[in-house]
């Protein structure tokens, strides 16, 4: 690939893909199959126990 007339020695894809050294670890697939996907965390959610209706609420552990 060439850039301003000079030659590189890697191609755009292998430049772009190179971005993740330094960024985020994040990334669990980048540049697989036209995605990517990035690892999530634990959260606590409030979760309705009968909705629709006056009712309990308790916090449930999910992951994102």
């Amino acid at each position: 690939m060439f850039v301003d007339g000079i030659e590189k020695p890697k191609s755009l894809f292998e430049m772009v893909s190179d971005t993740l050294e330094n960024s985020n670890r994040n990334n669990v697939i980048a540049f697989s199959d036209n995605g990517s996907a990035i690892r999530g965390e634990k959260v606590e959610d409030i979760n309705i126990l009968h909705p629709g209706q006056a009712s309990e609420a308790c916090l449930l552990t999910k992951h994102i």
